[in-house]
């Protein structure tokens, strides 16, 4: 089971106190990514080893943790000129990466396209 202790050494800060914000969000953190396996692990109808969870819970927290707001700020200077863009990308949820998601082997394989490769016989054609 994955505990805010965990949480703050990955992040190499303090462990917040019990009962404050941050360490609520940390545990509401840390029950959404153990449903989403869990949903997928379900939907899938497989089972995911404890350790395995554990191990990504505790990535997917740690990331969220890190940056809740999704936000970066990219600065570039270049002589005299600088230029500074915002970018924000999050769902305000926490997410679980595809390669993770292999890790627990929950991955979702197949697309919307079949690619033949070049060069391949195409049985039907005559000429």
């Amino acid at each position: 089971m994955v505990t805010i202790e965990q949480i703050a050494t990955q992040l190499g800060i303090p462990t917040p106190a019990p009962g404050s914000v941050q360490a609520g969000q940390w545990v509401a953190w840390i029950e959404q990514a153990r449903d989403l396996i869990a949903e997928r692990a379900a939907d899938m109808g497989r089972t995911v080893d404890a350790e395995r969870a554990d191990r990504v819970v505790l990535l997917a927290v740690v990331k969220m943790a890190r940056r809740p707001d999704g936000i970066e700020q990219v600065d570039v200077a270049v002589d005299d000129g600088r230029v500074s863009r915002r970018y924000s990308s999050s769902t305000g949820e926490v997410a679980i990466t595809d390669d993770w998601w292999r890790r627990l082997g929950l991955s979702r394989s197949g697309g919307a396209f079949n690619i033949r490769l070049y060069g391949s016989p195409d049985r039907g054609c005559r000429w």
